[in-house]
């Protein structure tokens, strides 16, 4: 049975790869655009905010900011992306967690709504460099989740928002109650900064201070057993626009 899907993206002062992914959208046929809902949470980004370009998009989405200004928030930016995913019609979606980097084209997206789901399961994707293809693997906080199971783990822990490997334990914690499934038929295609200019942010440190500033955070939960995290979209944020089934043209909040 086909599965209906929202997909969940953070955005921060991307606009040329957030422009590649709508163009990439626009060309989606009708009978899978019906069956995806698009979420986009912009973290305050400041000189290039996304609703000019995601306006653009044909398909049913919607657009969130964040207003309070947290240093890489893309934890708290997913969290709000999960606690939106409900609607009347599907009130534990299947939400596809994905970074701004990497691009679903048609023919992956269909495969991936097509595969018959466990809805226990969480899956991982192949991401490909076509340039750079010594780069290929899979990546394991690029991810397919129910809502409901997303939540069981309690979210990301927003504790963690500005340190590199933040994300690890909330992937700990759900391949602990939910197997994890790579789908080799399902691959995205990744993007660096030298096929599009802002790609992914560049000015952030994957080692030195912010890596070990995580592993002390980190120690100092373990020893107080505090493994679920506490007190998610601690910040402000509004809805900018939708767009429902059926509908022309966009509604502003």
């Amino acid at each position: 049975m086909e599965a209906f899907y929202t997909f969940v993206y953070p955005y921060f002062e991307n606009p040329l790869m957030l422009a590649a992914h709508v163009e990439n959208w626009n060309c989606y046929p009708e009978d899978l655009r019906s069956r995806i809902r698009l979420i986009l949470i912009d973290d305050c980004s400041r000189r290039s905010p996304a609703e000019p370009v995601f306006r653009r998009c044909q398909l049913q989405k919607e657009l969130y900011r964040i207003r309070t200004n947290i240093p890489w928030n893309q934890h708290g930016a997913r969290n709000l992306g999960a606690a939106v995913a409900p609607q009347r019609e599907c009130l534990d979606p299947w939400m596809f967690m994905c970074d701004i980097d990497m691009m679903l084209t048609a023919e992956m997206a269909t495969r991936l709504l097509a595969t018959n789901h466990n809805p226990h399961n969480n899956y991982t994707f192949a991401r490909s460099y076509p340039k750079h293809p010594h780069l290929d693997r899979y990546h394991v906080n690029m991810f397919s989740v129910r809502h409901s199971v997303y939540w069981q783990v309690g979210g990301y822990d927003e504790d963690y928002c500005g340190l590199y490997g933040g994300d690890v334990p909330f992937l700990q914690q759900l391949r602990r109650i939910s197997p994890r499934v790579h789908l080799d038929s399902v691959a995205l295609i990744a993007h660096l900064p030298s096929d599009i200019a802002d790609a992914n942010t560049q000015d952030y440190s994957r080692t030195g201070p912010s890596r070990k500033s995580y592993l002390t955070l980190l120690k100092r939960k373990q020893l107080l057993g505090q493994k679920r995290p506490r007190n998610p979209l601690r910040f402000c944020w509004e809805r900018i626009l939708w767009r429902l089934p059926g509908q022309r043209h966009l509604r502003d909040a």
